[in-house]
């Protein structure tokens, strides 16, 4: 169940520029319709996307949404500054690419480095279990009479809820009390144990900004914040993938460590290229 995309599409003749090099697109999304949003930064760089189009400040993901004027982030020739945000009033459907599984899924667009996310593609390939998508704005809705039903039919399944930033934000600040609560309500007590439902959540906000109920112990199994590996693993994967004993003195990226060396501009394609 993701509500997000209502149309997809096999890719397998296009490629995409990321800061690794071209990359395969195997696939394209189109998703519901989101508010326009007008990114303008130096040098001309520009994008109409949603609110929760991810960009990166400082190689830290951030939502275009949550950008201020002079926030440097990543662009093709070098960091660049923003000059403008603004909410335009108009919806329209967008589209994500899906990449080869190989990639790091950050690619340029208009010039400006952005992401889309993998993880989640990884982990419901490893779970053994049935998945089930919930967007964040449904959360509201995982424990309405309506909704039990299908759940009692698909205990043991894990729920996965991309973006949600709304469900897990205090409910001292601007988070939705309803879709906390309910999150709470499926993970501890007498539901809880019924349907025996994992949840999976991703995010781009600060740990102090989630609800402090859900942090409790013996309800948060795990966390996982994804930043640059440290000099030490980056030393061991480089070398897992026989790219050889490399003196690496700072942390870097998997982007960094899988296209280590890579030449982006000496070798010709013959395959489509998708430019933004």
């Amino acid at each position: 169940m993701n509500k997000k995309f209502i149309e997809s599409k096999k890719i397998d003749d296009y490629e995409v520029l990321t800061d690794g090099g071209w990359v395969d697109i195997n696939a394209i999304h189109k998703t519901i319709e989101y508010e326009i949003y007008h990114l303008k930064t130096e040098l001309g760089y520009e994008l109409f996307c949603a609110d929760n189009h991810i960009v990166f400040k400082n190689t830290t993901e951030i939502f275009i949404k949550d950008l201020k004027e002079g926030d440097i982030i990543e662009a093709l020739i070098r960091p660049v500054k923003v000059l403008s945000i603004e909410k335009t009033g108009n919806f329209e459907n967008m589209y994500d690419l899906e990449l080869e599984y190989e990639s790091n899924k950050r690619y340029y667009t208009n010039g400006i480095l952005s992401h889309n996310t993998t993880y989640i593609r990884y982990l419901t390939s490893k779970i053994k279990k049935n998945i089930i998508f919930i967007a964040p704005d449904m959360v509201n809705h995982i424990t309405d009479p309506s909704f039990i039903p299908f759940l009692i039919k698909n205990n043991d399944t894990v729920l996965i809820i991309e973006d949600g930033e709304p469900a897990l934000q205090s409910r001292d600040g601007s988070g939705r009390t309803g879709a906390v609560s309910n999150i709470l309500n499926l993970t501890d007590g007498l539901l809880s144990d019924c349907l025996n439902i994992s949840i999976v959540v991703t995010f781009n906000m600060e740990g102090k900004d989630i609800d402090k109920a859900l942090l409790r112990k013996g309800r948060l199994l795990k966390n996982y914040k994804f930043d640059k590996l440290s000099i030490d693993k980056s030393k061991s994967l480089l070398e897992k993938l026989e790219k050889g004993k490399i003196d690496v003195k700072e942390p870097m990226t998997l982007a960094d460590i899988y296209f280590y060396e890579s030449d982006n501009n000496s070798k010709v394609y013959e395959r489509k290229r998708v430019g933004f």
